[in-house]
């Protein structure tokens, strides 16, 4: 089952966040083509965490400032976020920092840094013109990586939505049956998608 939905393609988002867990999903099978890190500097990231609005539908993540959706009717029914306060934040920002530089080395040679201080639809362009290099004739296997509020979110709707990935999160079965008796389950729980496409041929060049 791991197989078969391995070479559906999948996209993890925030995962893995230290050099071990990368050795862990390799060990898994769970290997990258595109790896994207999204950067930015903290004061950026801290004034992202304020003003997070949540869709309660779809879960999906906006913001007051920086991403608004386009659909109104998304906009009227939008909640204020639980964001991370500064304290914790800042202790969130320390700890990625420090982790940082072992997962440019675990990925190096299939990274892309893209600046996340810049409109959304640009850091969507650049991750996509990225993960089109090495597209094959498949859904990609992509990772999605960025310290708290860099916008790993947005961009993992707007990707998912472009390759017709499924947020596991609300998939619980499929995902129970794929990672049964994995110490990895509950981890990729909180950020994996997978395509359920059966003939993934038409989903590059598009």
């Amino acid at each position: 089952m791991m197989f078969c939905l391995l070479l559906k393609g999948w996209m993890l988002e925030g995962i893995p966040q230290s050099r071990l867990l990368v050795l862990q999903l390799q060990q898994a099978g769970i290997i990258p083509e595109h790896v994207v890190m999204l950067e930015a500097p903290d004061d950026v990231l801290l004034q992202r965490s304020r003003g997070k609005l949540i869709d309660p539908i779809t879960g999906d993540v906006y913001h007051q400032i920086f991403v608004r959706p386009d659909d109104d009717t998304i906009t009227r029914r939008l909640e204020w976020g639980q964001g991370l306060s500064e304290e914790k934040l800042l202790a969130e920002l320390q700890c990625y920092r420090c982790e940082v530089t072992g997962l440019r080395s675990a990925y190096q040679h299939v990274l892309k840094v893209i600046n996340g201080d810049q409109p959304p639809a640009d850091v969507y362009q650049q991750a996509l013109t990225f993960i089109r290099t090495r597209c094959q004739i498949r859904t990609p296997r992509i990772v999605l990586v960025g310290p708290p509020g860099s916008g790993k979110s947005h961009l993992a709707r707007l990707v998912s939505e472009k390759y017709k990935l499924v947020d596991g999160k609300n998939t619980h079965t499929d995902l129970d049956l794929v990672l049964t008796g994995s110490e990895l389950t509950v981890v990729l729980m909180a950020g994996f998608y997978f395509s359920e496409l059966q003939s993934p041929a038409e989903v590059c060049g598009s």
